[in-house]
C-alpha cells in the first residue's frame, strides 16, 4: 500500500472514529460542519479529500466536545 493510500485510509477512519465519539450521524455531522450528508459520507470512504476548513470545524467540534466533558466530569 503506498503512502498516499494510509493517508487517505487514516482520514477516512479519523472523521468516522471524530463522528461517532461525539455520538452525531452523518446528517448531524454534516449540519454541524455546513456540508451535505453525502459530503461527510465520500470523506468518510475517501472518495473526497478533505480540505483545510472542514478539517479546522471537525476539530473544533472535537475540543468543544471534549471541553464539554472535562466540565461535566468536574460538576
Amino acid at each position: 500500500m503506498n503512502i498516499r493510500m494510509r493517508i487517505t485510509m487514516r482520514i477516512m477512519t479519523n472523521i468516522r472514529s471524530v463522528r461517532e465519539r461525539l455520538g452525531l450521524s452523518q446528517v448531524d455531522l454534516a449540519a454541524k460542519l455546513g456540508l451535505h450528508q453525502s459530503t461527510v459520507s465520500r470523506l468518510e470512504k475517501g472518495a473526497l479529500p478533505l480540505d483545510e476548513r472542514t478539517a479546522l470545524a471537525l476539530e473544533a467540534l472535537e475540543r468543544r466536545a471534549a471541553a464539554g466533558a472535562a466540565e461535566r466530569a468536574e460538576a
